[in-house]
């Protein structure tokens, strides 16, 4: 039964894991699409007026420190 427990878990540590599926350039610019339909709704016209605002430069400062 030891035996067994060892094999298994050989099994599992020599698992490769799926390498990340590269970007293509249509996943790209579907996301570009998205985030210009979201900057023209309510929620994101008041996000990019804070991201302007002497306000949020600051927290951006903060932030990148």
């Amino acid at each position: 039964m030891l035996s067994g427990l060892v094999f298994a878990n050989r099994d599992i540590k020599n698992e490769s894991k799926p390498s990340p599926k590269p970007s293509s350039i249509a996943d790209k610019d579907a996301g570009r699409n998205e985030r210009k339909l979201w900057e023209n709704i309510p929620d994101g016209i008041k996000f990019k007026l804070r991201e302007t605002s002497p306000e949020g430069k600051k927290v951006n400062a903060s932030h990148e420190k």
